[in-house]
């Protein structure tokens, strides 16, 4: 089983401001893995080998990146690594919205230090 038979569902992507350069280009598409979504589809571009039951891994960039799902195959958490720095991004309290499921809090490690904590008060979806 591929990452495309676990999340078969499609997602809006958020149009990005125009900016100029591969480097920004990377980053941003980097910021966009703060979402469950957004590493998922990281994941399917880079045709992501799926490990175990629930572990799912891909390089982007030289960036090697692991996704941890739970039972609900919902993303639990991102580690990724570059050079001796590795980012890892949490997720929990995933609340139903709509059609989607989306984590209401999540936290972000770089290395042993915490670099950011979000609580989600409100979600709006995309119309359509």
């Amino acid at each position: 089983m591929g990452v495309d038979e676990l999340y078969s569902a499609r997602y809006t992507a958020v149009p990005w401001p125009r900016r100029d350069g591969p480097a920004l280009t990377r980053d941003m598409d980097r910021e966009l893995w703060a979402t469950p979504h957004g590493a998922i589809k990281a994941a399917q571009r880079n045709k992501a080998e799926l490990r175990g039951d629930r572990t799912l891994t891909f390089v982007e960039d030289g960036m090697r990146a692991t996704l941890y799902l739970n039972d609900q195959y919902l993303l639990d958490g991102v580690a990724a690594q570059r050079g001796q720095t590795t980012t890892v991004v949490q997720y929990w309290d995933y609340r139903e919205l709509g059609s989607i499921r989306f984590p209401m809090r999540m936290r972000q490690t770089v290395g042993s230090e915490p670099a950011l904590e979000i609580e989600v008060r409100e979600v709006h979806l995309n119309a359509r």
